[in-house]
This record gives C-alpha cells, sequence and structure tokens, in this order.
C-alpha cells in the first residue's frame, strides 16, 4: 500500500503552530495544544521528529504547475518542492527572514535554480523583516535585489506600475516573490494578470 502523503489531524494541528509562529520549540507546541488536546510533551516532540524526516512528494498531477506558494517548512524542502515542479512561471514563500536569519546557504540555491531576481514586498518596519540583510544576501548570490514596499494600508500610488516594471524586466525573470504571508504577492500577481493582456506597449496604467 503506497504511503499516504497527506498530513494527519495532529500533524496538520502542529502545522499551524508552526506557521503561525515561524519558528518554534516543543515546549511552545505542548503550550499552544495542551490545552485543547491534552498531550503530553513527549508526544509533541515524537510528532516533530517524524518531520524532521519528512520529505514532501508532489503528486504527478501537480509536477506542471505554473503557480506555486512555499509555507513555512525547512528551506531545504521548500526547494525540493521547486525540483519537483519543473519551471513554474510564478514562485510566493513566506520564509524568506527564516532562510536568511537561519540558513543564508539556500538562498544561492534559488540562484542555482535560475531565478534572476528576487522581488521583496515588505515594509522595513514590519516585524521580522530584515531589508538590508536580504539585500546583501541576495548581491552575494548573484541575484538582482528589488525592494518595492507594500503598505497594504496605503499603497505607494506607482506601486503597481513600478511592479510590472520589474516583473516585466527580462533581465529579472524569473522572478522569485515574497512578502510575509504571500497576500500582497498574490494581490499583485494578480493585478499584472489582468492589467498586462489590455495594454498598449508603452502605455502606463491609468
Amino acid at each position: 500500500m503506497e504511503a499516504s502523503t497527506h498530513l494527519g489531524d495532529l500533524q496538520l494541528a502542529i502545522m499551524r503552530v508552526l506557521w503561525a509562529r515561524g519558528e518554534a520549540t516543543v515546549a511552545d507546541v505542548h503550550e499552544t495544544l495542551e490545552p485543547e488536546r491534552g498531550l503530553a510533551l513527549t508526544t509533541i516532540a515524537t510528532m516533530l521528529n517524524v518531520f524532521q524526516d519528512f520529505r514532501p512528494e508532489i503528486p504527478d498531477a501537480y509536477r506542471d504547475s505554473k503557480y506555486v506558494f512555499l509555507a513555512n517548512i525547512d528551506p531545504v524542502l521548500q526547494l525540493g518542492v521547486l525540483e519537483q515542479v519543473g519551471a513554474p512561471k510564478f514562485v510566493a514563500c513566506d520564509t524568506m527572514n527564516y532562510w536568511i536569519e537561519n540558513k543564508p546557504e539556500a538562498l544561492k540555491e534559488v540562484k542555482n535554480m535560475g531565478y534572476n531576481s528576487v522581488i521583496n514586498l515588505r515594509l522595513a518596519t514590519e516585524a521580522g523583516a530584515d531589508i538590508d540583510t536580504e539585500a546583501a544576501a541576495a548581491k552575494a548570490a548573484g541575484i538582482t535585489f528589488i525592494h518595492l514596499p507594500f503598505d497594504a494600508r496605503s499603497p505607494d500610488p506607482m506601486l503597481v506600475d513600478n511592479f510590472l516594471k520589474a516583473v516585466t524586466d527580462k533581465a529579472n525573470q524569473p522572478a522569485f516573490i515574497h512578502c510575509a504571508s504571500a497576500n500582497r504577492a498574490a494581490a499583485l500577481w494578480m493585478v499584472k494578470r489582468i492589467a498586462l493582456p489590455w495594454r498598449r506597449a508603452g502605455e502606463a496604467l491609468p
């Protein structure tokens, strides 16, 4: 019988804690889940050890996916997913700061996989954002770094034009685009998908 690649209820609950926190110890996860589930600390430790050896396998039906979202998991596993999906047109990742702070060598693998630019949509004032460090890591990896801060409460009027200019520049393609949770990246990509087919060459957006 083929092993299941789906997460069980407890595994999913643990992953939700990790997605929310970004990083967490066994004690952190236990503290969050114990009141609701009454789990022993050793149970959480065992489950996290299972995740340590987890290697996601992408079903054949998804290997030609053009749009990929990489959730909060070890960057080595994220790269393993990318290696299985061929040549996606768009990749969104919510853990770039984790890569830089804990596994900066992983960013070099982004270059090795053919990405020519990293587009960061986070504000410099966001908790956990370190624009200068990311820019330096991208430069060291030989990747063009583009910072387009996207304030959802008060967007820059030129943000969309600047984003479209960046992603349509052949020198930046393919681009690795990220914010904190992929919401802003997805929003701008949707605008790109809608706007560009209706634009005449050289015509600015209204």
